[in-house]
């Protein structure tokens, strides 16, 4: 006689396909007991880690959506910060004004500039804003970036990270260079990982910007 040889075929499953499979063996377990009285696995352990496997999931997804939300809140609180220490400027500016003596101005990490200085050089081109990361339908391990054009930028740096929460720290080159900001597919990127995306402006002196806020989403 023959051997016969059984295959399970679930190395290259998902888990959402893994699960649904384990889910048909519990089924088949149940309804063929007497044929199977010593399956190692029996109905019981196997459901038992299919509740596992969902929880952990369902919490883990939880968690990517609350420090997406963190990470929004700290955004907004940027722009206030932002704004508290322009205003806090504005204010020493007028005291300064008064006084002429401009001893405190370093002591809270501000400059001084002459109101006659050509002040040109030293000006950045513009932040990229409205960043944002799209689907490619029907794509795995990509995404679209998205954002507004910067008028008199020549060319877009990109850089990114992967992680759980927005990464310490992020490469300090571009990672890629666009001349424009629409049709931008970030390809092989690893499916399933939360990435971390920033964007800045080269103008036509390659004079560059700040990088952008940062803007994540999960790689399908």
């Amino acid at each position: 006689m023959a051997k016969i040889i059984v295959t399970t075929d679930i190395a290259t499953l998902s888990n959402t396909e893994l699960l649904e499979r384990a889910r048909v063996m519990v089924d088949g377990i149940e309804s063929n007991a007497t044929v199977l009285p010593q399956i190692p696995a029996n109905a019981t352990v196997l459901r038992s880690r299919i509740d596992s496997i969902s929880d952990y999931q369902a919490r883990a997804n939880s968690m990517r959506a609350g420090a997406s939300e963190l990470e929004q809140k700290a955004k907004d609180e940027v722009v206030k910060l932002k704004t508290d220490i322009k205003a806090n400027a504005a204010y020493v500016e007028q005291v300064v004004n008064k006084t002429q003596d401009v001893s405190v101005v370093p002591k809270l990490a501000l400059k001084t500039r002459d109101k006659n200085s050509n002040h040109t050089a030293s000006v950045t081109t513009i932040v990229p804003q409205s960043v944002s990361l799209h689907e490619v339908p029907y794509t795995r391990q990509a995404l679209e970036l998205k954002f507004k054009r910067v008028k008199g930028a020549k060319s877009y740096g990109i850089i990114w990270a992967y992680g759980n929460t927005s990464p310490d720290g992020f490469p300090k080159q571009a990672m890629k260079v666009v001349t424009k900001p629409n049709d931008i597919i970030l390809n092989e990127l690893e499916s399933g990982k939360m990435i971390w995306v920033r964007v800045k402006s080269y103008n036509a002196n390659n004079v560059e910007s700040d990088w952008s806020d940062v803007v994540s989403r999960i790689v399908p």
